[in-house]
């Protein structure tokens, strides 16, 4: 077990670990252009799927999708907890953004924009 948490096979009874299939929708490579604004948006599907898939009573995102937590919160009650060791959206992603700096997944065209 990967955290060293110690649980009782009772407990176990009501631990479900759900595959995602949208899942792949988070990842940076489909987005070229706009790449944390898509990621973000896309989330909230791939939150949606979670709660269609099982409705938790704690629902636990390992991935870094903060625009998930209102969708299963208000749609489902569950309480939302979080370990993410990579997010999809870090300081230094935003401090590109702020400094418009280009990247490759920030064409000069849009870096260097006022407006976007």
């Amino acid at each position: 077990n990967r955290f060293d948490i110690a649980f009782t096979s009772e407990q176990e009874s009501h631990i479900h670990i759900v595959f995602i299939k949208s899942r792949t929708l988070l990842e940076a490579k489909w987005y070229p252009v706009g790449t944390m604004l898509f990621q973000s948006l896309c989330s909230m599907v791939v939150g949606l799927e979670c709660i269609l898939r099982l409705t938790p009573d704690v629902y636990c995102d390992t991935m870094g999708a903060a625009f998930t937590y209102p969708v299963v919160h208000y749609l489902c009650n569950a309480k939302v907890v979080a370990y993410v060791h990579y997010p999809i959206i870090s300081t230094d992603m935003l401090k590109k953004v702020r400094e418009q700096r280009p990247s490759y997944n920030n064409a000069s065209v849009i870096a260097s924009s006022v407006t976007i």
